[in-house]
């Protein structure tokens, strides 16, 4: 079992109780309540460790970049359509700031511990597999809500600042609204706190199961997911892009904030689907993922050894 370079032996993988540690008197719902028990245990002790002046500037730099691209363009870009700073805002926190900091802290939850040599102390203990997915996936989604939150509270403080709007009349056709910032903060950060919660639920479950997935490559997988999946496949006019979490979140924002979309953009960028059917989209599809990366982590052997 100490060999570099070979997989954890099936001792090791014996050695992890699973679902059969208890015995068979004790009931499901104590199981399970040993398991919470095991990764809140390992919440709280990533998320202290977490809290280093390394790791704390990151995230304070990257919750802080929507709050300074917002501030250079309240002060060089003057006034903008009305829809336009919602969707810079929507897109600088809720898709660039959660993504960021679901990648850094979810996505090599598995390879930290192959890098560690602590693998083999995990898979012995009682949930072990489990609790450590788990615990690590609700301290990545910790950080990364965090993070989403404060950059939308700075963005929108930034943002909403003596913000006024006016009517741009052209000589033909409507006039344009256009304001020099979000001129209505509170329903506007108050959707985005919620599309805040869901995009980092979601992506933090997806990264979850890239990371046990692929532990060795989970950072290039999920950052190339994001370009192709998120970005490429979310924005065709196909039905492809309903299994992308960016298509249910645009169809959010545009029905609880209430955009003017085209026929023809409804039908093919956004749906005419309830908010609630999006929302249990992105729950199911969280729920989904997480499963795959607790089934992952049971079955898969993984190789620990000094090049891990």
């Amino acid at each position: 079992m100490s060999a570099a370079g070979q997989p954890a032996s099936p001792q090791s993988d014996a050695a992890d109780p699973g679902w059969t540690m208890l015995s068979p008197a004790e009931s499901q719902p104590a199981q399970l309540s040993q398991l919470a028990r095991s990764a809140w245990t390992v919440f709280r002790f990533e998320f202290g460790r977490s809290g280093t002046l390394k790791r704390s500037l990151i995230w304070l730099a990257v919750a802080a970049f929507p709050t300074l691209i917002f501030g250079m363009m309240r002060w060089t870009a003057g006034s903008l359509p009305g829809p336009a700073w919602t969707w810079l805002l929507f897109i600088m926190v809720v898709e660039m700031v959660v993504l960021l900091n679901a990648l850094l802290w979810v996505a090599p939850l598995v390879q930290a511990e192959l890098e560690g040599k602590t693998w083999l102390y995990v898979v012995t203990r009682p949930f072990g597999r489990y609790a450590l997915v788990l615990g690590k996936g609700m301290n990545g989604l910790a950080w990364t809500l965090g993070a989403g939150w404060c950059a939308l509270l700075g963005a929108l403080l930034v943002s909403s600042l003596r913000a006024t709007e006016s009517v741009n009349t052209p000589h033909f056709g409507p006039g344009i609204a256009m304001t020099t910032g979000v001129t209505a903060p509170l329903q506007i950060g108050g959707v985005m706190l919620a599309l805040t919660a869901l995009s980092s639920l979601a992506y933090c479950s997806l990264f979850s199961a890239i990371g046990c997935m692929f532990p060795k490559r989970a950072m290039l997988i999920a950052f190339s997911y994001t370009l192709v999946g998120e970005l490429l496949v979310g924005m065709m006019p196909a039905i492809v892009n309903r299994l992308t979490v960016q298509y249910h979140l645009r169809c959010l924002l545009t029905d609880w904030v209430g955009f003017e979309i085209s026929p023809e953009g409804r039908t093919f960028l956004f749906s005419e689907w309830s908010p609630t059917t999006h929302v249990l989209w992105i729950v199911c599809m969280a729920a989904i993922w997480q499963a795959v990366a607790l089934v992952t982590v049971h079955f898969r052997q993984y190789v620990v050894s000094d090049e891990s």
